[in-house]
């Protein structure tokens, strides 16, 4: 019979490419969401991207830009897509990525 592990291993905590670390994943989303999302949730041709109210559960997602979704994920993905820039780079001049846990 094998002896149970003793010690759990150590997560490390989600790191920023800028060095910021977080709490935890949504602290890391947080984050990212502050550093590269624009002011008025508007793409680069002015165009405004976020979550619309559904008026009950059975009502689709949507984006106010008339992109529609399945799931919470898909709509995510699409305000990534659309209000992220391609670089990561934030008004800051830092890239804003999570970091390779490796390159600690």
């Amino acid at each position: 019979m094998n002896a149970p592990c003793s010690k759990a291993p150590t997560l490390k905590a989600p790191r920023c490419e800028c060095g910021y670390r977080a709490a935890d994943a949504d602290d890391l989303f947080i984050h990212l969401a502050e550093m590269l999302l624009p002011d008025g949730d508007t793409d680069h041709n002015g165009i405004a991207h976020a979550e619309v109210a559904r008026a009950d559960s059975d009502s689709p997602l949507a984006c106010l830009c008339g992109t529609t979704a399945n799931t919470l994920t898909e709509l995510d993905a699409h305000l990534r897509a659309t209000l992220t820039p391609a670089s990561e780079i934030g008004p800051d001049g830092a890239r804003h990525a999570l970091a390779d846990p490796g390159a600690d």
